[in-house]
């Protein structure tokens, strides 16, 4: 599934004749089918995380530094680097994570947010 950005991405990939792809631009729903994925594949670092705090596996096709979250979450393997086709993982969803139980974890992103706020304050306090 492929969730377009742009009316010009929706009409490139539904162009494409691959019957396997569905594209829709739901904005809406997109955090359901997030939640529903086996896996993510994504540039934008948004939407990795948030596929991370729902429990689906994330793939980063960013090629720049990894933020502090970002690393928390490579870390606990929620998030990988993809750099060819190669480097994703394509398998279901393990049933412990789609439970009720899975980590479905909004906290994540305040606890990583309050970090970083916290070594800001630091380091302007220690720079007076």
């Amino acid at each position: 599934m492929i969730i377009a950005r742009s009316d010009a991405q929706r009409l490139h990939f539904a162009g494409g004749g691959q019957r396997s792809v569905i594209v829709t631009g739901d904005d809406a729903q997109s955090s359901s089918i997030v939640a529903a994925a086996d896996f993510l594949v994504a540039a934008s670092a948004a939407m990795c995380r948030e596929a991370a705090a729902l429990g689906t596996p994330a793939y980063t096709l960013a090629a720049g530094p990894l933020r502090a979250a970002d690393t928390r979450l490579t870390a606990e393997g929620r998030l990988r680097r993809a750099a060819t086709a190669a480097d994703i993982e394509l398998r279901k969803k393990s049933q412990a994570r789609t439970s009720a139980g899975a980590p479905h974890d909004p906290q994540l992103f305040v606890d990583e947010i309050l970090a970083v706020a916290r070594r800001h304050r630091r380091r302007s306090s220690l720079l007076r």
